[in-house]
């Protein structure tokens, strides 16, 4: 890949409701990684920063990772379902 931290999701062709919209991949690099502030279970959490491109091949996202802008702050509790407000309520 050619640049660290980055990566792309390209629109795919559905072949059925549960498939997903767009796929890709991305590089994070062991030093950003290394970085990360982790929750009690060891787990951490990534800022994601995405911008629309258009090439000839078709529209894309191409992405950034990095650390949160808080990343000083205190472990942040992992989220479960239940924590996630229902939109629809």
């Amino acid at each position: 890949m050619k640049y660290p931290n980055s990566g792309a999701l390209w629109k795919r062709q559905k072949r059925n409701d549960k498939a997903p919209d767009m796929q890709g991949d991305i590089l994070i690099t062991k030093e950003l990684i290394d970085s990360l502030p982790r929750d009690e279970d060891g787990d951490f959490r990534v800022e994601v920063s995405a911008w629309i491109r258009q090439t000839a091949k078709g529209e894309f996202l191409s992405l950034r990772v990095s650390k949160p802008w808080n990343s000083d702050a205190k472990p942040v509790k992992k989220e479960t379902e239940d924590d996630i407000p229902d939109p629809w309520a």
